[in-house]
């Protein structure tokens, strides 16, 4: 069974933010339920509950309940509820937005890469690391 080592008090502002986070329903479900066990877990409420009792009534491992207390006593309640972003696109990756001419030009690049004139987007093209479909016979 997990220790109490971090007790949650919740001041009148933050008790009144999360009750309205939980009910307009309207952020991320990992939002609400990190909003819920902070509700649950403030020792100034009248219905105080420990950590397996919180698990249970909203359906969670007890190891969430004390990583949220922790990041709570830690790191503060903004950090603790909200989601931080990501710095770096998702693998390195960056997405391609083209327009309708552009995206008539890359597939006739991929497709027939000797038969099209010289273009930026086909040099750009051609010295990246796509992969090319062989020129048809």
């Amino acid at each position: 069974m997990l220790s109490l080592k971090y007790v949650i008090e919740l001041s009148a502002e933050d008790q009144a933010k999360l009750t309205e986070i939980v009910t307009k329903g309207k952020s991320p479900a990992r939002t609400i339920l990190r909003a819920n066990i902070f509700l649950a877990s403030d020792r100034r409420n009248e219905r105080y509950l420990t950590i397996s009792e919180i698990s249970k009534a909203y359906h969670t491992t007890p190891i969430t309940v004390q990583t949220v207390r922790t990041s709570y006593c830690e790191k503060g309640l903004e950090a603790t509820i909200n989601r931080k972003k990501r710095e770096t696109p998702l693998l390195g990756v960056s997405v391609l937005r083209t327009t309708g001419s552009q995206t008539c030009q890359l597939s006739a690049v991929c497709l027939f890469p000797g038969l099209l004139p010289e273009t930026p987007l086909k040099r750009a093209l051609t010295g990246s690391s796509l992969r090319m479909m062989p020129e048809p016979n």
